[in-house]
């Protein structure tokens, strides 16, 4: 390239203009300048490679704990949805359970405690009497005491109950075995009974709940 060939581009008064044309008219490349110039160009290259790679180690690794917390916040939901839709019971020894059948006290009965259900308790005596007394409910809150089912659900392989199921047959007034079935919730116990079988929860003094 010479003055002869293109006087015009040379009678430029813009340097940055006449590099430039001398690049483009020589294919890129000017004397001793070039090989710096694809160096940098080279360089410019793998920074935005590495640049890319980096970002991609960077998103996976943050979008990794986002997924992680994700996950629990999900674990975390359908447990508590579980837990509420079908609780699982639990054994308790909030209240001292005694009963009475045919004249004889037995004290051999278990209690439980649906989880997340604070003013509901189960009773279990260990065996099943008159062939229907096995399982009893009892709701604080609403002074009910009722003949239940055996739980045939399970939850996280516990025996549970449905929240929104009923409690069983009410017992209070209730006709069964030829007697009446009296209901008392007391600041000191919860009894129900009849003529051949007596239940009573007594609520627990400091001293007893300490041991």
């Amino acid at each position: 390239m010479t003055k002869q060939m293109y006087p015009r581009l040379f009678r430029s008064e813009n340097p940055v203009l006449t590099l430039q044309a001398f690049r483009f008219y020589n294919g890129g490349v000017m004397g001793d300048e070039s090989p710096e110039i694809t160096k940098v160009e080279d360089a410019k290259a793998g920074t935005v490679q590495v640049s890319f790679f980096a970002r991609i180690c960077v998103s996976l690794r943050n979008a990794g704990w986002d997924l992680l917390y994700v996950l629990l916040a999900l674990c975390v939901i359908l447990v508590g949805s579980a837990i509420w839709y079908q609780p699982p019971l639990l054994p308790s020894r909030a209240l001292r359970v005694s009963y009475s059948f045919l004249g004889k006290d037995f004290a051999d009965a278990a209690l439980y405690r649906p989880l997340a259900m604070p003013t509901r308790y189960y009773v279990k005596l260990p065996h099943e009497l008159q062939k229907r007394y096995r399982w009893f409910s009892i709701d604080r809150r609403r002074e009910v005491c009722a003949l239940a089912e055996p739980p045939t659900f399970r939850t996280f392989g516990l025996p549970a109950i449905r929240r929104k199921e009923p409690m069983g047959l009410d017992l209070e007034f209730r006709h069964l075995d030829n007697s009446e079935w009296h209901v008392s919730f007391e600041d000191e116990a919860i009894v129900f009974s009849n003529a051949i079988l007596c239940v009573r929860l007594d609520h627990k003094q400091i001293g007893e709940e300490t041991k």
